[in-house]
């Protein structure tokens, strides 16, 4: 007589398998992870080298939304650069960053590893390539009322690089530009915080926002 074998602890074996499998189906996981792309800045004034009578500067934040872009990874662009952008906006486009709070740290070279880089004023000038420039803008496009800061000096440190995200702290000396009816006014900040951005397939070249 033949013994039959029941399915039933075969079945119950392999439900973990076919709900792992059924959890990849639906769920996403193959998806890019999702992060939260912020950053955060704080705007100290140290020192004024205008010679008229200003409003006492106070210290500010600017947030917003992070992003970064390596031109190697993208068709058609013959820039060798690394970008991270700073916005006010949650998503990012060329339109994005002529409006509104907008900046950046590029520099003229592929993405890095971790670890910390220099901030220059001028990369030109007998500094590596791997150095980055950096300027920050309250409204790109209205700098006739809203200030910029041109970082001078300072110090970008990774703490994550790779595909999907790159985060750390940027910090550095920048002179803040005020545009007035006689001219502009002048004033030396430290600009200090942390950032988390996550990848975009979208290069703006930062070359456009320096004069270069």
């Amino acid at each position: 007589m033949t013994r039959s074998v029941s399915a039933r602890p075969l079945f119950l074996a392999l439900l973990p398998l076919l709900f792992v499998l059924s959890a990849c189906d639906s769920g996403g996981t193959n998806d890019e992870p999702e992060i939260d792309n912020e950053f955060s800045f704080t705007i100290t004034p140290t020192s004024s080298s205008s010679s008229v009578a200003v409003p006492k500067r106070t210290q500010k934040d600017l947030n917003g939304y992070s992003f970064f872009v390596d031109t190697g990874d993208i068709e058609d662009v013959d820039d060798e650069a690394f970008v991270i952008y700073f916005s006010g906006n949650d998503s990012f486009s060329e339109n994005s960053a002529t409006n509104g709070l907008f900046g950046f740290a590029g520099r003229n070279a592929g993405q890095p590893g971790t670890g910390s880089f220099s901030i220059t004023d001028n990369p030109e000038d007998g500094h590596a390539s791997s150095d980055f420039i950096a300027w920050l803008y309250e409204d790109a496009e209205n700098t006739r009322s809203a200030p910029y800061y041109f970082f001078q000096s300072g110090t970008l440190s990774l703490s994550t690089s790779n595909d999907d995200e790159v985060s750390g702290q940027l910090s550095g000396t920048a002179i803040e530009y005020t545009v007035t009816s006689s001219g502009f006014t002048t004033d030396t900040v430290e600009v200090s915080g942390s950032f988390a951005a996550e990848d975009l397939d979208t290069y703006v070249p930062f070359d456009n926002y320096t004069g270069n």
